[in-house]
């Protein structure tokens, strides 16, 4: 007598393991997005940060531009010395404005009220904005 596998017992091993995966995709792949979400976000906040700690090293005014249309953020020294460009990839969008618009950072003073809200995959939104009190950004997930 030999022993192995018949097909019929194959076909349904891969019947259930194809059922399992189909379940469990769709909450995977939201996960997978909202890690990418917060990752963008805790992006965002670094180069903010180091556009404002840019500012009071050099004692220059920066430009922080937010571009919707080009899914990026741009940091421009008054000098033009210094650029750099933070671009939102893999399904990542700024969202609100659909304008590009900027906020200036003053060497040595608090930074000014700012909002960057960025969106993904199923309308999953978060962002931060600046306490104009301590200067940090904190988490924001849109509501007041």
């Amino acid at each position: 007598m030999q022993a192995g596998i018949t097909l019929i017992e194959m076909l349904v091993v891969m019947t259930l393991i194809g059922l399992a995966v189909g379940i469990a995709y769709p909450t995977v792949s939201g996960g997978l997005s909202e890690i990418r979400l917060r990752g963008a976000a805790e992006e965002a906040q670094t180069f903010f940060l180091q556009a404002k700690q840019y500012a009071d090293r050099r004692q220059e005014v920066v430009q922080l531009t937010i571009d919707p249309e080009g899914n990026l953020l741009r940091a421009l020294s008054e000098t033009g010395r210094w650029l750099e460009t933070l671009e939102f990839k893999d399904g990542i969008a700024v969202a609100g404005r659909n304008e590009a618009h900027s906020v200036i950072l003053f060497p040595g003073s608090p930074p000014p009220a700012f909002e960057l809200m960025l969106a993904a995959g199923e309308g999953e939104r978060l962002g931060f904005r600046v306490n104009v009190l301590t200067g940090l950004p904190e988490e924001w997930e849109g509501g007041e």
